[in-house]
């Protein structure tokens, strides 16, 4: 009897984590060769069993609102998923505001299955002109990061199959809506560092390193 009892327990418990488990996008963190473009894969996981059914997500390039930072030309994407249809909007507001973002990534085509395992919805690509240098950071912008007068963007749709015919809608990145929590994690793009420069450091390094040894001896 208690082994019975123990098990509906953790039953209860399975149901209760497939329905309150976070949904999760994050982004990579990759490096480019000044003048290529890069490739910044957007991914997103969940519960086994439910299913990303729409999404709407402002993407935000270099951390200093509308307008791409110094080395960054232009942007655009790679659609991952056969079956879907990503579309780009422009909707970076122009207007001087500091919280801000670049273009909104969207898609309501079929229902994606989510899995613990991150999967990949869609490649940003960045391309960086001969000047670019140092690490822009690459984020989903969220509807806590912005003023107040700019629109809230952010739209995430996910099936909850523990409870029949209900969806679920995320506005506010990190704050739980109904037992939900809707999880960003950002990505970065890095200056690849030039042959040359690596080779001065490596010679410094190489030099700070003899002289320990001399001391040492």
């Amino acid at each position: 009897m208690k082994r019975i009892w123990i098990a509906s327990l953790f039953s209860l418990w399975l149901i209760g984590g497939t329905v309150h488990a976070d949904v999760i996008f994050q982004l990579d963190n990759v490096e480019v060769n000044p003048g290529e473009t890069a490739r910044v894969g957007v991914f997103v996981s969940g519960s086994v069993g439910e299913s990303l059914e729409a999404y709407d997500l402002p993407i935000e390039i270099g951390g200093n609102g509308f307008g791409l930072v110094p080395g960054i030309v232009s942007y655009g994407f790679v659609n991952q998923q056969t079956f879907s249809t990503v579309s780009l909007s422009n909707d970076g507001l122009p207007n001087g505001l500091t919280k801000n973002f670049e273009a909104v990534f969207s898609d309501a085509g079929q229902p994606i299955a989510l899995s613990s395992t991150p999967r990949r919805l869609f490649d940003l690509l960045v391309v960086a002109d001969g000047t670019f240098s140092g690490t822009t950071p690459v984020s989903i912008f969220s509807s806590a990061d912005q003023d107040q007068s700019v629109l809230k963007p952010l739209n995430v749709v996910t099936s909850l199959p523990a409870v029949a015919g209900s969806q679920e809608t995320f506005r506010v990145a990190g704050t739980p809506q109904a037992g939900r929590t809707l999880t960003l994690l950002p990505g970065s793009i890095s200056a690849v560092p030039e042959p040359g420069a690596m080779a001065v450091l490596g010679m410094l390094l190489g030099t700070v390193g003899l002289r320990q040894r001399r001391k040492v001896s």
